[in-house]
């Protein structure tokens, strides 16, 4: 990410108008994220409530947001592409209903976007691959099958439709308190080394 440029945060937050139910994708286009999966969920979603899928693919390719909409099944799509800003990302969770991280293998350490989600108050939507599924008891992360978007919006159906909500959400908080922060983390690192 990097400092919104004096046009960058205005042209997304013109994108993110009002709509019934918005559910949000960040990351890079890469496939282990399960970008196909997110482009297609609108096929598997129930036609009501509308629903917009919003992809925010962080992509150094464009140093300008390059902005496209289409469709998948009765659901809109809007796929926002480029380098974009922290306050970019921040407002997608922030207008967003829900976000969803369908990995279907994470390459590296635990990945953040969902953890930023969680910072946002949104409920996560995502798969039972490792490291990410380790969060399962201490969360209030919800979990579908890697690759299978019917089981994804199955989980998202759940949260949002099925009484699933309140209950992420209070999981999720818990888990923000119970979690040390970085001061707690850098006396605990100092009290060590000074033994």
């Amino acid at each position: 990410m990097h400092e919104a440029g004096p046009d960058s945060a205005s042209r997304v937050a013109e994108q993110l108008t009002p709509v019934p139910r918005r559910i949000a994708f960040v990351g890079p286009p890469e496939e282990s994220r399960g970008v196909s999966d997110v482009l297609n969920l609108g096929r598997w979603l129930p036609k009501e409530p509308h629903t917009q899928i919003l992809l925010i693919l962080r992509d150094p390719r464009f140093p300008d947001p390059v902005i496209r909409r289409t469709r998948a099944g009765p659901h809109d799509v809007l796929v926002i592409r480029g380098l974009l800003s922290r306050e970019d990302v921040r407002l997608a969770y922030v207008r967003a209903h829900l976000a969803v991280f369908p990995y279907r293998f994470v390459r590296t350490a635990l990945p953040l976007v969902p953890l930023e989600a969680v910072a946002a108050g949104r409920p996560v939507v995502t798969t039972r691959v490792h490291p990410i599924r380790e969060l399962q008891a201490k969360s209030g992360f919800s979990f579908a099958k890697p690759g299978h978007p019917s089981d994804i919006a199955r989980a998202i159906t759940a949260i949002l439709d099925g009484g699933g909500l309140e209950e992420s959400r209070r999981r999720n908080q818990e888990w923000v308190r119970a979690t040390p922060d970085w001061s707690v983390v850098a006396a605990k690192v100092v009290s060590v080394l000074r033994r």
